[in-house]
């Protein structure tokens, strides 16, 4: 009674799926899939997308199976009763042929297997398959005599077409296509989601559902190898989904050698939305080097920050991410590796970049803890905070330049920056030359103090700084005036404050020569007169202070030198006075 029951109420549901999907005075009687209700389809996520069935074609197919249910049981002892003759059967299939046909010119080729299996499933309940194997009709209603014609709608061609439709990126019926699949063979169902594969092509998100379905099929069958290859197409696929919304073509990677498919890293970092969790899933999915995608990720991010060679940089740089190279820093346990990187990316880093110079030279300074390196970052740290409080006078020299030039080859122009800022990397890496070269044009007796104080950072001469800041504030303060040697005597002093300046600078030389030569060398740019004077007798003083601390020939001949020198001007200054120099 439970089983009899139970047929007539599935074909009486099948019934009203059925009628649903039918024209209703012109109209579906469903117009929306969003407010059907799941409970009268086939698959609460699936469901045809055909034309609407007639609707006399299915009352006419679902009443010719509810009777053949109530003629095939008998009201006293409800038990299966006994075909009288075949003639029997043959509306039944007469009915449900030309349905199925109608469903599947209608495109509703789920609702035509549904039908298929359905009847199969009462003729089997009946105990008549094998009775009927002389008796199956056709789509167009004739009778044939081969039993699997009674499934002959259940082909791999119309799974196909199912699978195709049902697979959608969300909300596919896995069950269902399992259950699809479990009507054929394990072959011909492997053939069909080869098939698949290759007819979605790149298209990942159906591809991981297919991938889903594989698995589940593989593990009713246990076939552990080829689960195995599903379970990888489905990690293919979901890595090829997250890389196509970043906008990056998995397919030009997967399936290379590993160092090929590592090159992706450098399209992933890239990317804003690029975090260590992604890297980290990634790496673990395809075993690929997690520490060489972190240092990947820092020197992106430290070039993310930098600006073009061409654009302009502010003083202060807001955009530079600092906190998240540090949390990725965190996460690269080779610490070898990441001071290499470090190192590297320092030198090729922007000169003029001083945020990311001092990120980088204080992770090398904590990497090379109790190294003899360490107190060459902390040098550079000097240097940095020295230039930081700095503002450039001067233009940038042809070496600085040349440099520029020599480091970024593709560059259009010099970063406008440059007129503010000095560079670090060749003050802190350049030889003592370039350096002179870089910060002559700075060098003055206002800024002279300022720069002392980080000569020892720069490695620089002092004698050799203040030499320079003598000569450039003499022949600024003098530009503006060219005196010529026939120019008239200028018999009172026009630059008292400036050679007092200047005699304080050269007063903090230590080295005798060089201080003696660098009064000389003002002698020669004052304009002849009381200055000249003034400045010669400062020289004669040297002379003798060199002869005192070192009694050589050539200190001795200096003062003799600054002596006859200074003899000679005062005689002419006395001249002048009188007014009985010669014209």
């Amino acid at each position: 009674w439970l089983q009899w029951l139970c047929t007539v109420a599935g074909w009486c549901s099948a019934g009203a799926v059925l009628y649903g999907s039918c024209h209703q005075q012109e109209v579906f009687s469903v117009a929306d899939d969003a407010r059907a209700d799941t409970r009268t389809r086939f698959s609460a996520q699936y469901c045809d997308k055909g034309m609407p069935l007639v609707a006399h074609k299915v009352a006419l197919a679902v009443m010719s199976a509810v009777n053949f249910c109530l003629a095939s049981y008998s009201n006293r002892t409800y038990a299966p009763s006994s075909l009288s003759a075949p003639s029997d059967l043959a509306p039944l299939l007469k009915t449900i042929s030309e349905v199925t046909s109608h469903a599947l010119q209608r495109n509703n080729n789920l609702t035509a297997l549904f039908l298929n299996t359905k009847l199969f499933s009462l003729l089997k309940l009946n105990s008549i398959v094998d009775n009927v194997e002389s008796q199956v009709p056709t789509n167009d209603g004739n009778v044939t005599n081969n039993l699997p014609q009674v499934r002959q709608i259940v082909d791999a061609s119309l799974i196909f077409s199912l699978l195709l439709k049902l697979v959608q990126p969300k909300n596919t019926d896995i069950q269902l296509g399992v259950s699809l699949l479990t009507l054929l063979s394990l072959k011909e169902s492997l053939s069909i989601l080869n098939e698949l594969i290759k007819r979605l092509g790149f298209d990942y998100p159906r591809l991981e559902m297919v991938a889903e379905i594989g698995k589940s099929l593989c593990e009713i069958y246990s076939q552990v190898e080829m689960r195995a290859r599903f379970e990888d197409m489905h990690k293919n696929a979901r890595w090829g989904e997250r890389f196509a919304e970043m906008n990056i073509s998995f397919a030009d990677y997967f399936g290379k050698h590993v160092a090929i498919f590592q090159n992706i890293f450098n399209v992933i970092v890239e990317h804003p939305n690029c975090s260590c969790s992604l890297l980290k899933d990634l790496c673990t999915d395809f075993n690929l080097s997690y520490t060489e995608a972190m240092l990947c990720f820092i020197r992106s991010l430290v070039s993310r920050g930098l600006p073009a060679p061409e654009d302009d940089l502010t003083i202060t740089s807001s955009g530079w991410p600092a906190e998240q190279i540090s949390q990725v820093t965190a996460g690269v346990e080779d610490k070898v590796l990441l001071r290499e990187a470090f190192v590297k990316e320092l030198s090729s880093v922007n000169s003029y970049h001083y945020d990311a110079i001092q990120f980088l030279l204080k992770q090398l300074a904590v990497l090379d803890q109790k190294e003899s390196s360490e107190q060459d970052w902390h040098r550079g740290l000097e240097i940095l905070q020295f230039l930081r409080t700095y503002e450039r006078k001067s233009k940038p020299p042809s070496e600085e330049l040349d440099e520029w030039n020599s480091k970024n080859p593709n560059s259009k122009s010099f970063p406008t920056i440059a007129s503010k800022r000095l560079p670090f990397t060749e003050l802190f890496e350049g030889s003592a030359k370039l350096v002179m070269k870089i910060i002559d044009g700075e060098l003055d007796v206002l800024t002279i103090d300022s720069w002392l104080r980080c000569s020892d950072s720069l490695k620089l001469n002092q004698d050799q700084m203040c030499f320079v800041a003598v000569k450039n504030t003499v022949s600024r303060a003098l530009v503006k005036k060219q005196y010529e040697s026939n120019e008239p005597w200028q018999l009172t002093s026009c630059h008292s404050d400036l050679l007092k300046d200047v005699s304080v600078v050269i007063s903090r030389i230590q080295h005798d020569k060089l201080a003696m030569a660098c009064g000389q060398s003002v002698v020669k740019m004052l304009p002849h007169g009381a200055d000249r004077v003034l400045c010669t007798h400062s020289c004669l003083l040297m002379a003798r202070r060199w002869r005192d601390h070192s009694d050589t020939t050539e200190a001795r001949d200096a003062v003799a030198k600054f002596t006859s020198e200074y003899q000679r001007l005062c005689a002419e200054q006395a001249l002048h006075r009188h007014s009985l120099a010669p014209v």
